[in-house]
């Protein structure tokens, strides 16, 4: 079982970085962001409308491959993320996200974005057009 399927309280700061050992590329359920931005929202919207995944905010990535030690982001991203794909999605979506604490006292997590496509009203639209992923893009 991987962080794209565990229970959200069995993912921890190991699991994360058991799953980043293993250099997983991006894939059409699967994407690395190493900071918010609003690309994190339309990949929300995009996942939703396909077939689900994960987004992991907090990571980076070189030719769609995550590079070894995480950056992180505050957990403060956490309720930036959720607040705009709640106002700027249509229908509003709350997406999962579990925070993964890489350093509690620096304010350093990991986002693990989860969507389910089952559990989507679809298709959901970002400024009027429903986005989709095709081939990890």
């Amino acid at each position: 079982m991987t962080i794209l399927t565990q229970p959200s309280d069995a993912i921890t700061k190991e699991s994360l970085l058991s799953f980043l050992s293993e250099q997983i590329p991006e894939s059409i359920n699967l994407e690395y962001k190493a900071a918010d931005s609003a690309r994190v929202v339309e990949s929300v919207a995009a996942m939703a409308n396909t077939y689900g995944g994960a987004i992991l905010v907090g990571v980076g990535e070189k030719n769609g491959v995550p590079v070894a030690d995480p950056v992180g982001v505050p957990l403060s991203t956490m309720s930036a993320i959720v607040n705009r794909c709640w106002t700027v999605l249509d229908p509003p979506l709350t997406p999962e996200v579990v925070p993964v604490a890489l350093d509690e006292a620096e304010d350093k997590y990991v986002l693990v974005i989860r969507l389910d496509q089952e559990r989507v009203d679809r298709p959901v639209l970002l400024d009027g057009r429903a986005k989709i992923r095709l081939s990890g893009g």
